[in-house]
């Protein structure tokens, strides 16, 4: 009973305090109006300290809230500046990409314009997936002019050899596949030989007819044209790799490792050679 005889005492006492607080506040609003005697003049004076003290925490809670409105106001702005900068961003990085698409298909094809041979460019879409087989999937086929054992290359060079087309897509055996093999010679010399794969990334190995000739680091071994180890006649020149340095077979007969000239961790897009059938 006596606790809430006390609750109902202090909502007196606040109810209390706010009516006299809105008594002195009418009180100096309208001071002005009142009379000019002393009896008033110390009612002023005595409420005026009190009366100021409130009338700042009314003015300093005001100027938070304001502040508190302007501090969410300015969040959502930002929040959205984020949004929009975020989707900005992205747009660049997508044109960026597309691009590099264009440059990349430009750099493909003056290689091939030389040649006058139709070209279709391709996306590669897989690759293979064991350590076996080194083969890439593109997403051009028999609809696009792609068949069995035409040429597929980069700006780099030769990429490898169609093997099989489907309507719509095309598996390539890439020329570090140990399957690999076509008729190739050296650039500078002219010296007559073949490539074929290693099944290891980085290597091929160039078997050459006159062991007698001298070979060199970094010449060039190119696609000769001659009748080699697949069907077709590939166009002469094609870049395969460079002359990294001289081995010995087990029969004692050298032979040279090759770099590829293209990079096959790092292919996107290739270029397809329609070459004429015969």
């Amino acid at each position: 009973m006596k606790l809430f005889e006390f609750s109902q005492a202090k909502q007196y006492i606040v109810l209390g305090a706010l009516v006299l607080f809105g008594l002195l506040l009418l009180l100096h609003r309208q001071q002005e109006r009142l009379p000019d005697n002393r009896a008033v003049r110390v009612m002023l004076f005595v409420t005026s300290p009190p009366l100021r003290a409130l009338t700042w925490v009314d003015t300093q809670a005001m100027e938070f809230w304001e502040q508190l409105f302007h501090a969410g106001k300015l969040q959502t702005e930002n929040e959205k500046l984020r949004l929009e900068l975020a989707r900005v961003r992205m747009e660049r990085d997508l044109l960026r990409e597309e691009t590099a698409k264009l440059e990349s298909v430009n750099q493909l094809i003056p290689n091939t314009k030389i040649l006058n041979t139709p070209i279709v460019a391709a996306n590669i879409i897989a690759f293979s997936a064991d350590q076996y087989t080194h083969s890439i999937k593109i997403d051009r086929g028999a609809n696009d002019g792609v068949r069995e054992n035409l040429p597929v290359i980069n700006h780099e060079g030769l990429i490898g050899i169609v093997i099989t087309a489907g309507p719509n897509t095309a598996l390539v055996r890439l020329t570090i596949d140990d399957h690999f093999a076509i008729a190739s010679m050296l650039r500078e010399t002219r010296l007559q030989g073949h490539v074929q794969g290693t099944g290891r990334p980085g290597e091929l190995q160039f078997h050459f007819d006159d062991i007698y000739e001298q070979i060199e680091p970094e010449q060039e071994v190119i696609t000769s044209g001659m009748a080699g180890a697949i069907p077709s006649l590939l166009p002469k020149g094609l870049l395969i790799g460079r002359i990294e340095r001289l081995e010995l077979g087990v029969t004692g007969q050298p032979f040279a490792i090759v770099r590829p000239a293209a990079n096959a961790d790092r292919l996107e897009q290739v270029v397809v050679m329609i070459l004429p059938q015969e």
